[in-house]
């Protein structure tokens, strides 16, 4: 069996302190989805995820963070479950709101820090 393909996340401000992250479901057995205040994260693990949506409240306003995400599939080799993950999919950046921008959750410096990161090749 090959190591799944690596996944894509979405992140996106809901209010204030308040962010959705969305992974892009590539039919993995579960996802693995880290989070930084700098470029390619490895260290924080947010949450183990079967797919879908996730939404946290752990974050500062107006900051900026970074998640990217493994893929996981489990194999079994002789009765003993391993986990082949894929490589760090695609970064994704997003500068949490505050008061000023509460009205625009997903302002142009939102958007042009995610598009700076995947030009910058975060994966």
């Amino acid at each position: 069996m090959t190591a799944p393909a690596a996944p894509s996340v979405e992140v996106q401000n809901i209010s204030i302190g308040l962010v959705r992250v969305r992974v892009i479901d590539n039919g993995s057995d579960f996802y693995r989805v880290y989070r930084g205040t700098s470029h390619a994260p490895t260290s924080l693990r947010i949450d183990d995820l079967d797919g879908g949506v996730w939404t946290t409240d752990a974050v500062t306003e107006d900051t900026t963070y970074y998640y990217r995400a493994k893929a996981i599939n489990i194999i079994v080799v002789d009765e003993v479950p391993t986990e082949d993950p894929s490589a760090y999919g695609p970064e994704q950046a997003k500068r949490t709101i505050n008061d000023t921008d509460a009205n625009n959750p997903d302002s142009p410096t939102s958007a042009l820090l995610a598009n700076r990161s995947r030009i910058a090749g975060g994966g």
